[in-house]
């Protein structure tokens, strides 16, 4: 795609194609049949037409408001809205030939250069043709799709060919400013999945989940240490780390590790291992084959349980 150190103050209408060279380093429109054509021609005298054709039945037009309903046209036509904020500025006539129905929306954008929306892109649209305006729910996300689809809001990307390309997504941090690099340090965040629901009120987002992925010391002069945690609200409404992994191999767990149900509860099916200060007898309920380490230093700091289904009693020190 060519670029064009375009400097002019005004666009020039030109009722005919001007001669070569009259119109150097300038933009010129030029109307025929009520459509408007846009030309730049550079100093070299090289035309370029930064419109598309208008040939057959497929036309290119614009002017304020949405198409539906208002605008004549035929499977193909496009329509950009002059006057949309927020919304969507490019349309598609899709269905109905010589017809004013038919035109989807193809894309919605905000920002403006330098502003606090700078570059936020908003895509998709509601199974009826509603289309976001402008910050939905107050994200400042730079990229948002919306959809009332089922599935339709997801993100997918597609690997093909014998090659060892791995399909995901990448996330990247610099400490630099834009465009440039610097070292992370320690506790940076270098990703994060964010996982958000609306509470019972039908109105407070809640932030249930995070994935995070965290430098987890200072950078060695190639390598960055991580660290993955899962932080998850519980059913106290308090959302604090589950688990974590290290770089090393080091898992930690804020409850009992052991297999579960599988229930939102996590019952318990086979032995879990709890930690905690002191002895965990009269004070921890566990079944048979459960263990406990007692963390105080003071022996013993190893407690099995023995006898009991789901009471606090039963457990032998060793």
């Amino acid at each position: 795609m060519a670029t064009f150190p375009i400097e002019i103050a005004a666009l020039l209408e030109q009722g005919a194609d001007p001669a070569p060279g009259v119109l150097t380093g300038k933009l010129y429109s030029k109307s025929a049949g009520g459509i408007t054509q846009l030309f730049y021609e550079t100093d070299a005298g090289v035309v370029y037409q930064l419109t598309p054709p208008q040939s057959g039945a497929t036309n290119w037009t614009a002017g304020n408001g949405s198409p539906e309903g208002a605008v004549v046209g035929s499977v193909g036509d496009m329509w950009s809205q002059l006057d949309a904020v927020g919304g969507p500025v490019l349309w598609i006539k899709r269905t109905g030939a010589a017809t004013n129905t038919g035109w989807s929306a193809l894309v919605g954008m905000v920002g403006e250069l330098g502003g606090g929306n700078t570059g936020i892109l908003f895509l998709g649209m509601s199974s009826t043709g509603a289309v976001p305006t402008g910050k939905l729910h107050g994200s400042n996300a730079g990229m948002q799709y919306s959809a009332d689809v089922a599935n339709r809001a997801q993100t997918r990307v597609n690997q093909y060919g014998a090659n060892v390309g791995a399909p995901g997504m990448t996330t990247f941090k610099s400490r630099g400013v834009f465009g440039t690099t610097a070292s992370v340090i320690a506790n940076d965040i270098l990703g994060r999945w964010t996982a958000i629901g609306i509470s019972a009120d039908n109105a407070s987002l809640n932030l249930a989940a995070f994935l995070t992925i965290y430098a987890s010391g200072a950078p060695t002069a190639t390598k960055v240490p991580c660290r993955l945690e899962t932080e998850l609200t519980n059913l106290a409404g308090t959302r604090e780390v589950a688990s974590l992994l290290t770089s090393e191999g080091e898992f930690s767990s804020k409850g009992p590790i052991g297999p579960g149900d599988g229930t939102a509860t996590g019952t318990a099916t086979g032995p879990r291992w709890r930690t905690g200060f002191g002895s965990p007898e009269a004070a921890v309920v566990g079944s048979p084959g459960d263990l406990y380490s007692n963390v105080n230093g003071i022996p013993p700091v190893l407690y099995v349980k023995e006898t009991g289904v789901a009471t606090n009693t039963g457990w032998i020190g060793k």
